[in-house]
């Protein structure tokens, strides 16, 4: 199974009161079924199991997550796993490194 893991940083969120943090978690799961990802819970979301997996976790990833302006300051954990293989990629330091997703390439 192929999928992304999303922890937003609740605290600080609820700290600041700058965003609704239910909200936060639609757009995470709304953008999730947009790409034909499955919503398992209001921090994974995993690919339907067909040819297209890695297509749709990719347009996710790349098209969806990296244009969401409060993503970078709000995330806690994100991880993009491939349970088969036994990966799990720390995306934050994946992007980071590589200046290669969105914000991150700045």
């Amino acid at each position: 199974m192929h999928g992304v893991k999303i922890i937003l940083d609740e605290e600080k969120i609820k700290r600041e009161n700058k965003y609704d943090i239910d909200k936060l978690y639609s757009v995470l799961a709304k953008y999730a079924e947009r790409n034909h990802l499955i919503v398992k819970d209001k921090n994974t979301f995993v690919c339907p199991g067909t040819q297209h997996d890695l297509a749709y976790l990719g347009n996710y990833v790349y098209d969806y997550l990296a244009k969401l302006e409060w993503l970078p300051d709000n995330i806690k954990e994100w991880t993009w796993f491939w349970e088969e293989e036994n990966y799990y990629k720390d995306m934050i330091k994946y992007c980071t490194e590589k200046k290669k997703v969105g914000w991150y390439a700045r």
